[in-house]
C-alpha cells in the first residue's frame, strides 16, 4: 500500500499506454451509441387505429400519389391524382394498398430510439413517405400522420422510420418494408386492362387479326357458339382467357392531353369481347399507334388509353 494518496493526474500517469488506448477508444464508441440508442417505452401504436384512414398520400422514389376510400373495404381505394395530376381511371391496387397500411400497424412505440443527426440515417431522402389521415369514430378530431422511411442500419440491419407528428425515430425489421423494395408507384395501380375475373366470364369472342373465337360457358366447360354447339377443350380455352385478364399496361393515356400524344388507326387490328351475369360487357380493343408503332389498349368499360 502507498503511504500517501495519489491524484488523479497521478494515478492516470500510472496506467499502462496501451490501456490508455483501450480506455479512449471506449470512450469515443460510447459517445457514438449515444447518438442512436434505444428507449425502453411501453408498446402502443403511433396512429390509433389504421382502421379510420380514409385518406393516403404516398410519395414512392419519387413519384406521389393521392388515395381515397371510397367505402370500407380495401378494394374500394380509388387513386385521384398520380404524379401529382388528376386521374381518369381511379383504380388502385387494392393488395398493395392494404399492405401499405399492414405499414402503419407495424410500427410500436417500444423500437423507438434517438438520434442526434437524422440525416446520417436516410431520413433526409426517404425512398418511402406515407401521410395518413383519418376521424376517430364518434369525434370529430380528424388526425393525421407522416411517415418517412430511410436506411437500413448497419449495427441491426433494420430500416429507419421516421414519425413527423410525434418527432420520433423508429427501429423496425427490414422485412416489414420488403413488399416495396422492387415496386415503382405504377404498381400501386391496378394494370389490368379489364375488370372481369375468371369466373365472371359467361361468353367471350374475338375477331380481327387476333385468334378467331366464339365460345360460351356450358356448366364447367366451354362450347363453340355454332349449330349445334360443339364442346371445347376447356383446359385450352380456361389458358386462353386467363392469358387475356391477366393483360397489365406499362404506361396509361390518363387525361385528354395524353391522348393526343397517339395516332390510333382507324380500325382495331384485336377485338375481344367479353360478357358476364346482370348484362355485364367489355369490349377491349388494340389499336396501332401510327407515331410509335406501340400497341394501344382501349375498353369500353375504362377510361383511359392503356400501353
Amino acid at each position: 500500500m502507498l503511504p500517501f494518496k495519489l491524484s488523479i493526474e497521478q494515478k492516470w500517469n500510472r496506467i499502462l499506454p496501451h490501456t490508455k488506448i483501450t480506455l479512449v477508444v471506449t470512450l469515443v464508441l460510447l459517445t457514438l451509441s449515444a447518438s442512436v440508442s434505444c428507449i425502453p417505452k411501453k408498446s402502443a401504436p403511433l396512429f390509433p387505429d389504421p382502421a379510420i384512414i380514409d385518406r393516403i398520400e404516398i410519395i414512392l422514389r419519387g413519384i406521389k400519389l393521392e388515395l381515397v376510400r371510397n367505402g370500407i373495404s380495401d378494394a374500394e381505394w380509388q387513386i385521384m391524382r398520380y404524379d401529382s395530376k388528376p386521374t381518369r381511371d381511379h383504380r388502385a391496387n387494392s393488395d398493395l394498398v392494404r399492405k401499405t397500411l399492414d405499414l402503419v400497424k407495424a410500427q410500436k412505440t417500444e423500437q423507438v430510439i434517438r438520434s442526434e443527426n437524422v440525416a446520417n440515417i436516410g431520413i433526409d431522402r426517404a425512398w418511402l413517405t406515407l401521410t395518413v389521415s383519418g376521424t376517430l369514430p364518434k369525434e370529430t378530431e380528424h388526425i393525421e400522420q407522416t411517415i418517412l422511411f430511410g436506411d437500413i442500419t448497419l449495427r441491426s440491419n433494420n430500416t429507419i422510420v421516421f414519425y413527423k407528428k410525434n418527432n420520433l425515430l423508429v427501429e423496425t425489421s427490414k422485412l416489414v418494408a420488403r413488399t416495396f423494395e422492387q415496386k415503382t408507384a405504377l404498381d400501386l395501380r391496378n394494370r389490368k386492362v379489364t375488370t372481369f375475373d375468371a369466373d365472371d366470364v359467361n361468353d367471350f369472342k374475338s375477331f380481327g387479326k387476333c385468334t378467331k373465337a366464339n365460345f360460351f360457358r356450358d356448366g364447367d366447360r366451354w362450347a363453340v357458339l355454332r349449330l349445334p354447339p360443339s364442346i371445347h377443350k376447356t383446359v385450352q380455352v380456361n389458358s386462353w382467357l386467363e392469358s387475356v385478364l391477366a393483360l397489365k399496361y406499362s404506361s396509361i393515356l390518363d387525361s385528354e392531353v395524353e391522348d393526343r400524344l397517339v395516332s390510333l388507326n382507324s380500325s382495331p387490328i384485336c377485338t375481344i369481347e367479353l360478357k358476364g351475369l346482370h348484362g355485364k360487357k367489355e369490349l377491349i380493343q388494340f389499336y396501332r399507334d401510327s407515331k410509335t408503332m406501340r400497341l394501344v389498349v382501349t375498353n369500353t368499360a375504362l377510361p383511359s388509353k392503356y400501353i
